[in-house]
């Protein structure tokens, strides 16, 4: 049987993790609140790790972490969900906050940077020149770093959506759509093909990980750095590109080849093959 009370030990760990970082701010990093919740995040962290060394089916797989693709696809996965999560709670806080947006017109602006990530995410597999998740994964995630880091830059209380917003968000869903993509082939690619459904989810539930913390540090940056107007979210910007641009390099480890020459879809009549190989030994 799955292992149930493993998935609830790590949700618990994760849980207490977030909730300690959000009540910081509130209560103090010294205050029962937090270091309960430091305790508790510790604990049921040990107890995951002790359980699934010793169920036959854990919820945390430790043995495919034992692949250096798998190791560094996870890492990468959860530094671009800090990012990508960070990003999608500031537009909203951010339009609805500092440029007066109702809670429609921000859900309205943030929606043609998804358009732009679902296209993306369709067309990439569709290109007559292969793509490997190597260079999905550290384009896209530059990408998003970069437009963060332009918000960063250029972000104010007076609105700007044509000219700043909708240029950013756009380059930001080509490179969430490119990422998404590139990190859901490689830990296709991390682990044997017995455990391909396994490592598949580990790896997305990586992801979500680090955007319950990125959320959780957007709701600390917000609350505690100085000044007034547009200038919390500009740290959290900049805290969304450092997230970015870890993704980026995390990207780069992802050694990719393809055993296979590239085909056009003109030469053989069909889409393109995207069936690729990551380099190293899965120990």
């Amino acid at each position: 049987m799955p292992d149930l009370a493993g998935g609830l030990l790590l949700t618990l760990c994760v849980g207490s993790a977030v909730y300690g970082l959000t009540q910081a701010p509130g209560h103090g990093w010294s205050s029962a609140y937090v270091l309960s919740a430091a305790g508790v995040t510790v604990l049921a962290g040990v107890a995951t790790v002790l359980r699934a060394l010793r169920h036959q089916r854990p919820a945390l797989r430790l043995d495919l972490f034992r692949s250096r693709p798998f190791a560094v696809a996870s890492a990468v996965s959860l530094m671009y969900g800090t990012a990508l999560f960070t990003t999608m709670l500031l537009g909203v806080l951010f339009m609805t906050d500092a440029w007066n947006y109702s809670a429609l017109e921000a859900g309205l602006a943030m929606t043609p940077a998804a358009l732009v990530t679902a296209v993306v995410g369709i067309g990439t597999g569709r290109l007559p020149v292969a793509l490997t998740p190597r260079a999905m994964v550290a384009a896209g995630s530059a990408l998003v770093a970069a437009s963060t880091a332009v918000l960063a830059l250029l972000i104010d209380t007076e609105p700007h959506f044509w000219t700043l917003w909708l240029p950013a968000g756009t380059v930001m869903g080509v490179g969430v759509g490119m990422a998404t993509v590139g990190i859901s082939s490689a830990a296709a690619l991390s682990a044997p093909p017995q455990h391909f459904a396994a490592a598949t989810g580990m790896v997305m539930a990586a992801r979500q990980v680090g955007g319950g913390l990125g959320i959780a540090a957007t709701a600390v940056i917000v609350a505690e750095a100085g000044g007034a107007g547009a200038e919390p979210y500009a740290a959290v910007c900049w805290f969304a590109t450092a997230a970015g641009l870890a993704a980026a390099l995390g990207g780069f480890a992802l050694h990719v080849t393809d055993p296979h020459p590239p085909t056009t879809p003109a030469a053989t009549g069909r889409a393109p093959a995207t069936t690729r190989t990551l380099e190293g030994d899965h120990r």
